[in-house]
This record gives C-alpha cells, structure tokens and sequence, in this order.
C-alpha cells in the first residue's frame, strides 16, 4: 500500500518523453523498528524470522529522467503485508535474500536517456 510520496521536479517532461525511473530501498522497518543493514551499508539486508516478522514499512528513493535531464527525484514510502497475510507454498524459502545498492547496476552503467520519443 502507497503511504507517503515526496517529491520535487526538475527538467520538463512531455507527452511522448521517453522517463527512465530507477529506486533504491534506504529503509526497511518492521513494527519494532529498523530491520537489517540497507542503502549505503555494503551488506546485503536479511529477512527472516516467524511468520508475521518481516518488515512492514520500506522507504524508496525515487530519480526519474529523461532526454533533457533529471525530472523527478524523491522518495517513496510503502506498508508490506506480514508474511501472514501472504499465500504460503511449500517451496518458498522461510529466509529472503534482498539485493542492495551494490547488487545493482551503478547510474554510469544504466543507458542514458537519449532524447527520444516513446512511439517513435
């Protein structure tokens, strides 16, 4: 469930723009606070734990951009359901691994924007 969207605008975006939107978790909470290493640490965040256990709250930093440059930047905040409330099969693991930042292609790596026109 979307909680929380904070954000500020930079470079226009027009109909047609092609926006490439990329997030990173800075934050993952559980009822009783903060759950595992995430954002700059160089870790990996851990999840486990008894049914009910898992984090409840992340918060996402948000970019988006386009041809012209960056057009959105911000974060976003998120309520997970409690495992709980998840389906249940016999094949999924009881412990989630979750990639961070280093587990992720860096900015410089990612195409850039290049100006064109989705559609086009």
């Amino acid at each position: 469930v979307l909680r929380k969207v904070a954000i500020r605008l930079g470079a226009p975006n027009y109909p047609g723009d092609v926006l490439r939107l990329t997030g990173r978790i800075t934050e993952l909470a559980g009822p009783v606070g903060p759950v595992g290493p995430v954002g700059e640490d160089p870790v990996r965040a851990t999840i486990a734990g008894p049914v009910g256990e898992r984090p409840v709250r992340a918060t996402i930093a948000v970019t988006g951009d386009n041809g012209i440059g960056r057009h959105v930047t911000g974060t976003v905040t998120v309520m997970l359901p409690a495992t709980e409330d998840l389906p249940v099969t016999e094949d999924l693991p009881v412990t989630e691994t979750l990639p961070v930042t280093e587990d992720l292609p860096a900015a410089e790596d990612l195409p850039a924007p290049s100006g064109e026109r989705a559609g086009a």
